[in-house]
């Protein structure tokens, strides 16, 4: 996906007034959403630095397969940390079923709606914004923010949890 391709797709991205919507708030009870290095921005800029974990993704189709870093919301009280393997919890943005950074909520979320069916190109443009300088650095200087605790990437994986993917 080149660079025109990318901004492209996420420029098209409709933003969605969706009131109590349920595929929303599951999404929000199962893991937190995805972004752009922008959205990432705005929501560290609004002091919720500390509110974010490191996840990651790997997907054949993008980035030779290679693992992408990426900024999102914590769950699983991985505030300041990385994501277990196969992050599973509430996002700590959601609070009595509603975001509490709704404004400036990541793109996934933004988009996300029970009426509307999301491919897969917007999620990968906006991981692959996380493969720039800009996306790098942000991490890093997001690092050094919140005293960031490193651990393994598979740390927690549960073979159990992984068949139950699988079937």
């Amino acid at each position: 996906m080149n660079t025109t391709t990318k901004t492209d797709i996420i420029k098209t991205a409709k933003k969605i007034e969706c009131k109590d919507c349920g595929k929303g708030i599951a999404m929000c009870n199962l893991r937190p959403c995805w972004g752009t290095v922008k959205d990432f921005k705005k929501i560290i800029k609004a002091g919720h630095a500390k509110k974010l974990m490191i996840d990651y993704y790997s997907n054949d189709k993008i980035n030779n397969g290679e693992k992408i870093y990426f900024l999102s919301g914590a769950s699983n009280h991985n505030q300041c940390s990385k994501a277990d393997w196969n992050p599973k919890g509430t996002c700590i943005f959601l609070v009595n079923n509603k975001c509490n950074i709704h404004n400036i909520k990541p793109t996934m979320g933004a988009v996300m709606c029970c009426k509307i069916k999301q491919d897969k190109s917007l999620m990968h443009a906006c991981l692959m914004t996380w493969l720039t300088k800009e996306g790098l650095k942000l991490i890093e200087d997001w690092k050094k923010m919140v005293n960031y605790v490193n651990k393994d990437d598979d740390e927690g994986f549960n073979l159990y949890d992984a068949m139950t993917l699988l079937f």
